[in-house]
């Protein structure tokens, strides 16, 4: 019987099935992967072998819970979802190789029970493994929705206050409480677009769409003049030919370009001046967002975009970066001596009637 056939040969079996492991080039195999789960799969595949009629049931299957944990341990221990099927992979090759080698008959209803097992339990381990990964991610995106209701709350609870000293009358309307409330508001703002746009990234782009590129630079500026006045600054916008269309989505745009707008203003000093301007060429698109913080020391330019770098000290460019190539256009910064020029270039749309784009105004 096939039972007594691994109770006799386990430990050749279990040797073989390591070999394959360890020789395996991709993935390559870990320890957890050559010893947790499979000895006691092997237990239970002699139980269950040794049921014999009437046929194997997952109601029958104590194979289950062990699997199950086997799977959530090869995650814990950093493997692949491949790795989890080679396991049971390797297992039962190493068993019908070993069998057709020393002239052990398997019968065709031992085989059929044998292979349900294996089949059951690679099914379950590889169920194991996901549902652990799939709470790790959900545990991730618990902390980041924490992290971005603290940064909402905090927004909004000085504005809140700035908001009831003013209409209590003890401030003036033009004071440091009015700029406090203004700040909050276009903290919020920034937040909600933000969330908005890692929104868009995660559950899958829009195919972009044409729209007019006036109507996007007008969102912008609306925000931007806001933004310079609360901090001293003066902005300019070139004017934008209202028949320019561009190929984009407008979410992921204009997440795009004022990120860098704000990014601008945090590094250039209080009474300095930023300027967007805009030009085409026959297929692209360029809007550029000039800043006076100075410039960069050499060779920090390239390192402006990588995941999680800053710009000095402050607003991460790498959203800007993300949103921009998820709809095929792209980033780019040039280092000059008065400060940092920002690029977002994007496809050109072919010129024709489109609906204007959503506005923020």
């Amino acid at each position: 019987m096939l039972s007594e056939f691994v109770e006799t040969h386990r430990a050749e079996i279990l040797r073989r099935g390591r070999a394959r492991a360890i020789h395996r080039f991709d993935p390559a195999a870990t320890a957890p992967e050559l010893e947790a789960g499979v000895k006691h799969f092997l237990t239970q595949l002699q139980a269950l072998l040794s049921l014999g009629d009437p046929p194997l049931h997952p109601d029958q299957a104590p194979i289950e819970e062990s699997a199950a944990a086997h799977g959530a341990d090869l995650y814990r221990s950093g493997c692949t979802i491949a790795q989890v099927v080679n396991v049971y992979g390797d297992l039962c090759q190493s068993l019908t190789e070993l069998a057709e080698e020393l002239g052990e008959p398997i019968s065709v209803s031992e085989f059929h029970a044998f292979n349900w097992c294996v089949d059951y339990a690679t099914a379950v381990a590889v169920t194991g493994f996901q549902r652990v990964r799939d709470l790790g991610t959900a545990h991730d995106e618990v902390e980041r929705l924490e992290a971005l209701a603290l940064d909402l709350r905090s927004a909004l609870s000085v504005a809140q206050a700035s908001f009831t000293l003013i209409r209590r009358g003890t401030v003036g309307v033009g004071g440091s409480t009015s700029n406090a409330l203004e700040r909050s508001l276009a903290r919020l703002g920034d937040l909600i677009g933000r969330s908005l746009t890692e929104i868009r990234l995660s559950s899958g782009v829009r195919p972009p769409a044409a729209m007019r590129l006036a109507d996007l630079i007008h969102d912008i500026e609306v925000d931007a003049t806001a933004a310079a006045d609360s901090r001293s600054m003066t902005i300019s916008v070139a004017r934008v030919d209202a028949n320019l269309m561009v190929q984009a989505d407008h979410q992921l745009l204009f997440t795009a370009v004022s990120n860098l707008v704000q990014n601008a203003f945090q590094f250039t000093p209080a009474h300095g001046h930023v300027g967007i301007t805009t030009d085409s060429t026959g297929d692209r698109v360029r809007i550029r967002i000039a800043d006076e913080c100075g410039g960069l020391p050499a060779g920090k330019i390239e390192e402006l975009f990588a995941p999680l770098a800053q710009h000095g000290s402050g607003l991460g460019l790498d959203i800007s970066r993300r949103a921009a190539e998820a709809m095929g256009a792209s980033v780019s910064a040039e280092n000059l001596p008065s400060g940092c020029v920002f690029s977002v270039e994007v496809p050109r749309a072919p010129l024709a009637s489109a609906p204007n784009a959503p506005s923020r105004s």
